[in-house]
């Protein structure tokens, strides 16, 4: 009989978390603030407002500056030190639903690889390895 309890307990916390979650409940744009309805858009704002207009007047311009950063690291062949990792982006609205995005990403990463990796021509200097001495005979 225990079983059963655990089994069905079990059962309904794996359907709570399997259940969908809302992260933005409450909305951040408020179709009725004036303060974001630009001068020359005040006319549809004022007909959506008296409920003459369906569609609420489109928003000011708005732009959104945000900055990124933290800790960063090679994972893979190269032995690697971690590093600073950091970027900016911009972002412009264009209405209600879409808007335009520009993002850049650098990270300062250092590290050494070790390892003697093979040369790829006879005579030649390899690129991913230890560069070969060469030497010149003459006579």
């Amino acid at each position: 009989m225990a079983s059963k309890k655990y089994l069905l307990l079990a059962g309904a916390m794996s359907a709570l978390a399997a259940s969908p979650g809302f992260a933005q409940v409450k909305p951040t744009y408020d179709a009725l603030d004036s303060s974001k309805v630009s001068a020359k858009n005040m006319a549809q704002f004022n007909s959506f407002r008296n409920n003459q207009s369906d569609y609420p007047a489109k928003p000011r311009s708005m732009w959104e500056l945000g900055f990124h950063g933290g800790y960063h690291f090679i994972q893979g062949d190269v032995s690697a030190l971690p590093g600073f990792g950091g970027g900016i982006s911009l972002r412009k609205a264009i209405g209600h639903t879409f808007s335009v995005r520009a993002e850049y990403t650098g990270s300062f990463d250092y590290g050494l690889d070790y390892k003697l990796k093979p040369t790829i021509a006879a005579g030649g200097i390899n690129p991913w390895g230890r560069p070969r001495l060469l030497t010149v005979a003459t006579s």
